[in-house]
């Protein structure tokens, strides 16, 4: 399987750009991207460095089939979380993970 992250629906800190284009970045963040960039697709530099920040980078996914999502959805609303996807599982492409 691909990974298909669309960046633009990954939640971040409001500002967090700004202070990358200050050069606020944690040191770990470039090693956690090096570890993996073999499998990840090209990928402009601002999101390597928000996608591959090792303070996030511990967050939860969850992978739910495309008949599942709106009961998942609706029970995640119930427990007070406002989950959305950022993305799809696709069939195997050059890369597993590419982001756009």
């Amino acid at each position: 399987m691909t990974a298909r992250i669309r960046y633009d629906a990954v939640p971040r800190l409001p500002g967090v750009e700004y202070y990358l284009d200050l050069g606020c970045m944690p040191g770990g963040t470039l090693r956690n991207y090096d570890s993996y960039a073999s499998k990840v697709g090209r990928i402009q530099e601002l999101h390597k460095r928000v996608l591959c920040d090792p303070q996030t980078s511990g967050g939860l996914l969850i992978a739910v089939t495309a008949d599942g999502e709106a009961e998942f959805l609706a029970v995640a609303a119930e427990l007070g979380l406002a989950l959305e996807p950022i993305g799809e599982l696709v069939e195997r492409q050059s890369h597993a993970v590419e982001v756009s």
